[in-house]
């Protein structure tokens, strides 16, 4: 079949597949297992199968980075992501550990880590194969990780990786850089239709989905990085300093004000943003605003990184500048609601 035909047939299964889901109460978002999802979600039931979707997607392209058995490691991480859906009590520290083995066995498995991030006294470090299959592990630990803190509003976390996957097309049609292209335009599609359903609240990813999407996406962008020598690593950070920022200042602030690291709370920045709109919207109209901000703020920062794709300093620059952004959005934005909360 072709990519539009295998679409049809996709769209159409997960039509059905979230229809069986909600007749028989089946994976179906758990709102009230977390504080955070109650805030800005509806009571209604909806299904958590974006994350089986993208898989089957994945799997009937039978177009893969490297070959078939890399499916083992992708479906045991959107696994591990919906047992911690299913699951109120599924320990933190267990997914950690889970997600962190499952990562560095593929890594191990397919020879595949970073040794090179422009700084020589680590790039020293990582000339160890241990060291660095332990760097590039933790790395996509902290993006799994990321991605799930951001997936907290629709259109958002789906919405940021079909951006990361059309910049990689933009930038390697252009510079003619080696991608399989094939395979991220296919990912690029389903999760175009992904977010038509997420816009209206029909599908989730869930945990399992966006664990399954930032690991397959960041794989990717590894491989990428390695096979053009070209792009500066620090292109990579540029496209996903977003999630990964996220992981890194939500520790932070929660041991600031010492709660659980590990813990949901409702004090990203996207909710600061969905609590900013009227509250006389819809909990849906909120919700896709609150996302489409937060990409439009990014658009530029896709673009620009795209053109200075092997200018190193320039990329550090759009770095600083979109984490100054984000600080500073966070804590006037609090300081609005803070006021606004006193005044009512």
């Amino acid at each position: 079949m072709t990519i539009s035909q295998n679409l049809i047939f996709l769209t159409i299964i997960l039509v059905f597949l979230n229809y069986f889901c909600l007749k028989h109460n089946i994976f179906v978002d758990c709102v009230n297992n977390s504080n955070h999802k109650k805030f800005v979600l509806q009571t209604k039931p909806t299904p958590i199968t974006g994350g089986v979707y993208l898989l089957f997607g994945y799997v009937l392209s039978q177009t893969y980075i490297y070959n078939f058995s890399e499916i083992f490691y992708f479906g045991s991480i959107l696994i591990v992501g919906y047992l911690s859906d299913i699951y109120k009590n599924f320990y933190p520290s267990l997914r950690l550990l889970f997600q962190a083995v499952i990562c560095l066995l593929f890594l191990v498995y397919f020879n595949l880590n970073i040794s090179d991030v422009r700084v020589e006294y680590v790039n020293t470090l990582l000339g160890s194969h241990i060291i660095s299959y332990i760097f590039t592990a933790f790395c996509l630990v902290v993006l799994i990780n990321g991605s799930n803190f951001i997936d907290g509003v629709n259109l958002l976390s789906a919405g940021y990786y079909l951006s990361i996957l059309i910049s990689l097309i933009f930038l390697s049609s252009n510079y003619s850089l080696l991608l399989n292209q094939e395979l991220v335009i296919i990912l690029a599609a389903l999760l175009t239709i992904l977010i038509f359903f997420n816009g209206f609240n029909k599908v989730f990813l869930g945990d399992g989905g966006i664990y399954f999407l930032s690991l397959i996406v960041g794989i990717i962008l590894i491989k990428f990085d390695i096979e053009n020598s070209i792009v500066s690593p620090y292109y990579i950070i540029c496209l996903l300093w977003y999630p990964c920022f996220e992981n890194l200042f939500s520790i932070v602030r929660k041991k600031l004000i010492k709660i659980n690291p590990q813990e949901s709370d409702n004090m990203h920045l996207h909710h600061l943003i969905y609590r900013m709109l009227e509250p006389q919207k819809s909990k849906i109209a909120r919700s896709n605003l609150a996302g489409l901000i937060i990409l439009l703020f990014n658009f530029p920062v896709f673009v620009l990184s795209s053109y200075y794709f092997n200018f190193t300093k320039y990329l550090l620059i759009i770095i600083l500048v979109c984490v100054a952004s984000y600080i500073l959005s966070y804590y006037f934005l609090k300081k609005i609601l803070k006021k606004r909360s006193n005044n009512s």
